[in-house]
């Protein structure tokens, strides 16, 4: 019976090699570029040409994204705000990818009020390192998860889209009408009527639960965690709201101050903080509302921008300003039928990527730690997903 390597003590110095990013040239700055942009928090931008030539792993250097790590599955560019990592010998790419999200930044940190990471302080972190074979059933089990987040994740943006794409083509292009009427704002086929966003739902404002904070209960809902996440340092309170205040499962939810955006909720439920509304349908369904609410949104934006403060916001007169066309009801069941299954769709696929990535996260520190082993193999239809090519070539 073959017996199983052991674990070996090392320093990240010993697994990759690091380099720093570059600034990113003006003449190389393009919208439509195919090489995308690595800074500290991942992806900015697109590049006309990459600076590496061969996928990478990038490790935020300074600022408040110090330590923050991402890859990139082709050649980028990386700014001069991020370190490059590249495994070296033996390691495997997807392990220290995996390997360097759990690693403790904060005990090598430098500065206070700007915090820098050094390739020094980097590669002096202890790690314990597992032999070849098992990177690759560590990195095989973790990568499988990941693969099909994210494919949950395109299936879910191309059904969003093309919801966006028939909401806009039968309630605001109109496409396949003939006749209209004339109102005081546009024409609009015969027999439908206006409205604003108000009177397809109410709009009901968080509350400042932060003051009311103590880590325990439920997650405060800010801007912060509708674009991150549920993290380590989201605040909590066991604080008792009526349920208008409440996140559940795919609520309509809409950022009005700052940076402006719409969403499906998708995290565990949550107290809503002001400067969020909670978005109640009222007589229209979910996916009717949301989706006005994202038509008018670049107009939203647009009145944010305008206001002389440090941060933009709208007010409840311009979502009562914000004109709808309201469909009859023959048409509304007819174009339901293509879009309720769609957005109940959108809603699973939202579910599973929450408990995935929960199950990700849970088993990531504990298979890097070696608390839980992963068995080493021969047979390769014993190995999960599109990794499995990768077992062929790996040594022992």
């Amino acid at each position: 019976m073959r017996s199983e390597p052991s674990w070996r003590s090392a320093t990240l110095g010993d697994i990759v090699d690091l380099r720093s990013g570059k600034a990113l040239p003006d003449d190389l700055r393009d919208a439509d570029g195919h090489y995308p942009v690595m800074g500290a928090n991942g992806e900015y931008g697109r590049s006309a040409r990459p600076l590496e030539a061969v996928p990478i792993i990038t490790i935020g250097r300074v600022g408040a994204s110090y330590g923050a790590v991402h890859r990139t599955h082709g050649p980028a560019w990386v700014a001069d705000n991020a370190l490059i990592a590249r495994p070296s010998g033996d390691s495997d790419f997807l392990f220290a990818y995996y390997l360097l999200q759990t690693c403790d930044f904060r005990s090598v940190v430098s500065g206070s009020s700007q915090p820098l990471l050094t390739q020094r302080a980097i590669a002096s972190i202890p790690v314990a390192i597992p032999p070849p074979r098992q990177q690759i059933h560590i990195a095989a089990v973790l990568g499988a998860l990941d693969d099909k987040i994210d494919s949950n994740r395109r299936l879910a943006s191309l059904l969003n889209e093309t919801a966006a794409a028939v909401f806009r083509a039968r309630f605001v292009d109109f496409v396949g009408r003939e006749r209209f009427e004339e109102t005081e704002i546009d024409p609009i086929p015969p027999g439908w009527r206006t409205g604003s966003l108000t009177t397809l739902a109410r709009f009901v404002n968080g509350k400042a639960f932060t003051k009311e904070a103590n880590a325990k209960g439920r997650p405060i809902l800010r801007i912060k965690e509708l674009n991150s996440g549920i993290r380590d340092d989201t605040l909590r309170t066991d604080m008792a709201t009526a349920d208008e205040h409440v996140a559940r499962h795919h609520d309509i939810l809409f950022a009005w101050s700052g940076s402006l955006s719409v969403y499906r909720w998708s995290g565990p439920e949550s107290l809503i903080n002001q400067h969020i509304f909670k978005v109640i349908p009222e007589g229209y369904p979910p996916w009717f509302v949301y989706q006005w609410v994202r038509h008018h949104m670049a107009e939203f934006q647009a009145i944010a921008r305008d206001k002389a403060t440090t941060m933009g916001h709208i007010q409840r007169r311009h979502l009562s300003e914000a004109v709808v066309a309201l469909p009859d009801s023959e048409t509304l069941a007819s174009v339901g039928d293509l879009l309720d299954p769609i957005d109940q769709k959108e809603g699973v696929l939202a579910s599973e990527i929450s408990s995935l990535t929960a199950i990700r996260d849970a088993l990531l520190p504990k298979l890097i730690a070696g608390e839980i082993r992963v068995p080493v193999t021969y047979d390769l239809e014993e190995v999960v997903g599109s990794h499995v090519e990768r077992l062929a070539g790996a040594k022992p």
